[in-house]
Parts: C-alpha cells; structure tokens; sequence
C-alpha cells in the first residue's frame, strides 16, 4: 500500500462487476457523509484486480446543497435534507455540520471496525483493514468537538478507543509500522 493513501473516495465513474459486487454483500453505508469513502475502502481491501484509466472523461461540478459544498455560509437548508432535523439541537447550522462530519466518520470507522473483528481468518486482509482502521481514526480524531451529541457519537468513539487506543500518537505510530 502507498503511505499517502489513507482511504479511499471513489464518488463516480467506477464500473465494478455488479455480480462481483453482490457477492461482497457490499452497500453504501446510509445516513452519512463521505459514505462512498468507506464503500471506497471497503471495495478495493476485497478486490484483487483493479485498472485505471488515465484519461478525463467527465467535468466534475460541485451543486448547490450538495454534501460536499463546503462554503462557509452554512444554513440548515443548506445541508441534506437528511441532515435537517438536527436544527433542533444546534442553534449554529455551522456546528450542526461539523457534528455530521464527526457523526459520519465515527460511524465508518466503527462499520470498519466490524469489518475487522469478523474477518480474523483472512490474514491478508486483516493487515490491510488494520491500516486503514488507524488512518480512519486518526481523521475522526482530528474532528472530535464534541459538545452536543444528538445520535450518540460518543457511545461509538469510546468503543473504537478501547479497540484501537486513545492517543493520536499510538495512532501515528501504527500508521507508521504498517510501512517498516
């Protein structure tokens, strides 16, 4: 694995084997942000052949209300619609979006999780799986502001914590040592 990649977007333009894919079992995870992220990670971790094309087929546009849109003229019609019910937790539609971006990176990282402690037969892909648990920890740590916590974020980071350490610098090191 290359040291600079620590995940995995792949938000259009992929043709994957849709029979290859139902054998996977392999779904967009719902409700957040980033979600072809870990659809991304998890895709490539289980595939053994991959092709890219190097060529630019596509402009690619960012719409309005678009989850990516990153203005810092947050309103809460701005953000998915999905999203919208947290106006009734935060006053600041700004710290409501910030709280999507933790909510949705705790639940990757412990979907991941998952991945991890029901794949323990499979050596090959244990390794590859631990990588990433530690680059997507280390990403959900950098978004850790955590004073109001309407889907229960917290519940989940405490759980990755005991399975994966408290300390960006263990996490720092794991990334690391997968490398040496």
């Amino acid at each position: 694995m290359d040291k600079n990649i620590g995940s995995i977007w792949i938000a259009v333009m992929e043709m994957i084997d849709f029979f290859y894919l139902k054998t996977l079992k392999l779904k967009f995870l719902d409700g957040v942000l980033y979600e072809d992220n870990l659809f991304g990670t998890l895709l490539f971790l289980n595939t053994k052949n991959i092709y890219v094309i190097d060529k630019k087929f596509y402009n690619n546009r960012i719409r309005a209300n678009s989850t990516m849109c990153h203005d810092n003229n947050a309103t809460f019609q701005s953000l998915a619609p999905f999203f919208r019910v947290l106006s009734s937790n935060f006053s600041d539609p700004y710290k409501a979006r910030e709280y999507i971006k933790l909510y949705s990176w705790t639940c990757m990282t412990f979907k991941l999780l998952l991945v991890y402690l029901t794949s323990v037969d499979n050596k090959k892909i244990l390794k590859r799986i631990k990588f990433f648990l530690y680059s997507y920890k280390y990403i959900l740590s950098n978004n850790i502001v955590l004073n109001e916590d309407p889907w229960g974020a917290r519940d989940k980071i405490n759980i990755i914590n005991t399975f994966l350490g408290n300390k960006i610098s263990e996490t720092n090191n794991a990334i690391s040592n997968f490398h040496s």
